[in-house]
């Protein structure tokens, strides 16, 4: 279990209960796409905390599982970000595909269908309504297709 002790020394914020440890990290985790340097910065940080100071302190295996799923998934921003970066700084300008379009491909190049992502979405219309554009991929669903389908999950956000 995460003591409480270390996760006050690490980001200076009391928690209420030792079964709130893991909303707390995800509550200050970055979850919206890095846009500059400080937020680069900011999520490189936070992984570093995370790496060195409650990795070590977990015991419980389900708590591990989901602290190492939000590892993941800022790991994905990062690597997006520098990805983009490095597209800059070499001068490419490369029109990437949306979410949806990678997914139709993977579809396509794996001959799966819609109702073969039900597991992922948890209904036919939801899947549907991702693949059309109506629905934005999600910081859940983004790890359950990129695990489906062996790719990083920074290749499914925008």
């Amino acid at each position: 279990m995460i003591k409480l002790q270390t996760l006050k020394k690490t980001f200076v914020t009391p928690l209420p209960t030792q079964s709130k440890a893991i909303e707390f990290l995800k509550a200050r985790a970055p979850i919206s796409p890095i846009k500059n340097e400080k937020e680069h910065k900011t999520a490189l940080e936070f992984l570093d905390k995370i790496y060195t100071v409650i990795m070590p302190e977990l015991t419980d295996d389900s708590e591990k599982e989901q602290v190492r799923s939000i590892i993941d998934f800022i790991t994905g921003l990062v690597e997006k970000y520098e990805d983009d970066l490095m597209a800059k700084e070499l001068g490419i300008n490369d029109e990437r595909l949306s979410p949806p379009e990678i997914i139709k491909l993977l579809m396509q190049n794996n001959d799966l269908k819609n109702k073969d992502l039900v597991d992922v979405f948890g209904a036919p219309a939801n899947v549907s309504a991702f693949l059309t554009g109506k629905r934005p991929l999600g910081a859940k669903h983004a790890k359950l297709l990129a695990q489906k389908f062996g790719i990083e999950v920074g290749s499914l956000i925008q």
